[in-house]
């Protein structure tokens, strides 16, 4: 069950001093600006990225940028993955008190699907690299970024959603 926010943890605190060591070309306000003002929160999935990349960025500019940004949903994730957990256990206890459940599922069921999910995305992105030819690092990097970005929003509904449920 912990193994899943260890692994974000553990991969955010790399990624995020990659992040101010992608250049001053890269800006976090570039992401956050986006997320403030948007219907739509996927849609400023790769606009800190893009803005860092630029015209013409090298494959180890454009692989920074993307690991930049990377570190900012990692965190999100993250924050939203411990969130998830505290809603996820208040729900179980209370389904437990009020006898609909023997035993807490939702916790451990979170622990299975964040090992699952981390397999696919590393999966997913190496296969996509392999296809590729030059600048295939880059690429894995930007698929990493966005599948990370689409998990943070996604954990973030669902601490959402749990949270609504596990109020009194």
């Amino acid at each position: 069950m912990r193994a899943g926010a260890l692994l974000l943890i553990g991969l955010a605190a790399p990624l995020a001093a990659q992040a101010q060591g992608a250049g001053a070309d890269f800006d976090p306000a570039a992401l956050e600006s986006c997320l403030s003002g948007a219907d739509d929160p996927a849609s400023c999935i790769g606009k800190a990225a893009e803005q860092c990349i630029g015209d013409a960025a090298s494959v180890q500019d454009r692989r920074a940028c993307y690991d930049a940004e990377r570190a900012l949903w990692s965190d999100r994730a993250a924050t939203a993955l411990d969130s998830l957990r505290r809603a996820a256990a208040a729900s179980d206890a209370a389904k437990i008190a009020a006898g609909k459940s023997s035993s807490g599922l939702q916790g451990a069921q979170l622990g299975e699907a964040e090992a699952a999910w981390a397999r696919y995305r590393d999966g997913a992105c190496a296969y996509g690299a392999a296809l590729q030819g030059e600048g295939a690092e880059a690429e894995e990097a930007g698929c990493l970024m966005r599948k990370t970005a689409e998990h943070a929003l996604e954990l973030q509904s669902w601490a959402g959603l749990l949270a609504g449920e596990a109020r009194p």
